[in-house]
């Protein structure tokens, strides 16, 4: 019975990742266009991630939903203010917090990559424009996982209480899947 239930499983799970169509494909792209304003996105022949499988895609969304450590949000009732008709960084004070797009290659460090960057854009908002390392919190966060993951509330305590250096003091170099 064992033996039914280990090669019923392997069934499920190699039909649920090769039975359904790749996930870059024509009607996302399609669907991604009809609502893209400002960009234009790749055709599925040309995406820099069609080449990957499905599960290797899996495993490149590295953030994690909830933490054991997760902290309410208190009630607050901030005022903020009137909200401006449009906004473009690109063509206001801020466009040289933009800063070019990174790749997180084979490692599921998005986790990292969206915290740091987000920083990042914060102290350059505040006037200091620098770019933090992922690798920091991919190497040392030690409540994450690495490649393997993690939790965004969990990346933010870190920021918080440990910092992080920036990217010309220590390059991204988990691409290759090792958290490093």
């Amino acid at each position: 019975m064992f033996k039914l239930v280990i090669v019923g499983t392997v069934c499920v799970l190699s039909a649920m990742v090769s039975g359904k169509s790749h996930p870059i494909n024509h009607k996302i792209v399609a669907e991604i266009k009809a609502k893209a304003h400002g960009w234009e996105s790749h055709s599925p022949e040309t995406n820099p991630l069609a080449h990957h499988t499905r599960e290797e895609l899996y495993n490149l969304v590295g953030t994690h939903i909830e933490h054991e450590h997760a902290t309410k949000p208190t009630d607050t009732n901030m005022s903020l203010g009137a909200v401006p008709a449009s906004f473009d960084p690109r063509t206001d004070k801020f466009s040289k917090c933009i800063h070019p797009i990174r790749d997180q290659q084979q490692c599921g460090s998005c986790w990292a990559f969206g915290a740091t960057e987000a920083l990042s854009d914060r102290f350059c908002i505040a006037g200091t424009d620098i770019i933090l390392a992922p690798q920091d919190p991919v190497s040392c966060d030690y409540d994450n996982y690495g490649c393997d993951g993690g939790y965004i509330n969990g990346v933010w305590n870190y920021l918080t209480n440990t910092g992080a250096v920036t990217e010309a003091c220590w390059p991204y170099t988990s691409g290759g899947g090792d958290s490093g």
